[in-house]
């Protein structure tokens, strides 16, 4: 049989250590959830024991009151089974005094291990959270930073270039050379089979969407297009006036857009200059004739919950 070697166990080691670092949220989050239903079951069985340690309590509590009810009665007027129980009491003084200390220590003992279970779960959750919190948060510094990069070097650029000059390659890195069949538009028939022409590189990100993925997209009405777009800049802007702060998502559901993930978290606030942009650029359809596509796009967003003061009625910084 192969041995295992030093560095194989130590890789595998290291693995295992980040396979479990990686997931440690969900994993506590989960123990702490079955901690809780532990708990639950615990504490259903330390019931019995609970009110067997309240009963004694009573029974010594009813033993003493019947006791000092009996010593009350003068001894000629004390019966004989009267006379009995107070011996009884007497010779076992234990039955009618509460020691209050056993009482809270037996009390411990029983719920203890519910308490601990519940305790232990308690804090599982609690630090899954701080450590999705914290992951959050630098997840949130590493966007800015790249926003604040991505910002810097586009000053650059349309200082070193020009406003137009930097337009004009960022348009044309939304385009691609193609080939197509070209078609006569009145007969239909194929007049090119490797006619060249440009196509738009469909991709959403952050930062902008192509308008013709939208539903709300109308390809024969190009001013009604842009119309649609205008309209849904002035009511994100009315929004974010009002509310104080919008999330990305709530843009491209406005738009009639997909949403993505990063957009239920980031977005922009008051503080921000947010406005919706387009580029148009034109595709080449199938007839060989140019045809105005929108890309529609916007100042980088960024994670808003920690940033955001949600008091008042405008949201600031």
């Amino acid at each position: 049989m192969k041995k295992l070697s030093v560095k194989v166990l130590t890789q595998a080691a290291g693995k295992a250590g980040l396979f479990l670092q990686k997931r440690s949220p969900l994993l506590l989050t989960i123990g702490g959830v079955i901690g809780l239903g532990a708990t639950a079951v615990l504490a259903y069985k330390a019931a019995p024991r609970i009110d067997e340690i309240i009963n004694d309590v009573e029974d010594k509590r009813n033993a003493e009151q019947e006791y000092m009810k009996l010593k009350a009665i003068p001894l000629a007027d004390l019966d004989e089974t009267g006379f009995y129980r107070i011996k009884d009491l007497e010779k076992d003084p234990a039955s009618m005094m509460v020691d209050r200390v056993e009482v809270a220590k037996n009390i411990a003992g029983a719920i203890a291990a519910p308490v601990l279970t519940g305790m232990a779960s308690i804090c599982a959750i609690t630090l899954s959270y701080y450590i999705l919190n914290h992951r959050v948060g630098s997840l949130a510094a590493a966007v800015a930073t790249l926003g604040a990069e991505r910002a810097a070097n586009e000053k650059f650029m349309r200082k070193s270039l020009g406003n137009d000059k930097y337009d004009e390659l960022m348009k044309a890195q939304m385009q691609e050379d193609v080939t197509y069949k070209k078609v006569d538009k009145e007969t239909g028939e194929v007049v090119d089979e490797n006619a060249v022409g440009k196509r738009i590189v469909k991709k959403q990100n952050l930062t902008g969407v192509w308008f013709t993925e939208s539903d709300e997209y109308v390809s024969d009405d190009h001013a009604y297009n842009i119309e649609y777009i205008r309209s849904v800049t002035d009511r994100m802007g009315s929004k974010l006036s009002y509310r104080g702060y919008i999330y990305l998502n709530e843009v491209l559901d406005a738009l009639g857009c997909a949403r993505i993930k990063e957009g239920a978290t980031m977005g922009w606030s008051i503080a921000d200059n947010f406005d919706i942009y387009t580029d148009v650029i034109n595709d080449t359809d199938q007839y060989g004739e140019a045809v105005p596509k929108i890309y529609t796009k916007w100042p980088m967003p960024r994670f808003i919950f920690e940033e955001t003061d949600y008091d008042g009625h405008y949201s600031v910084l």
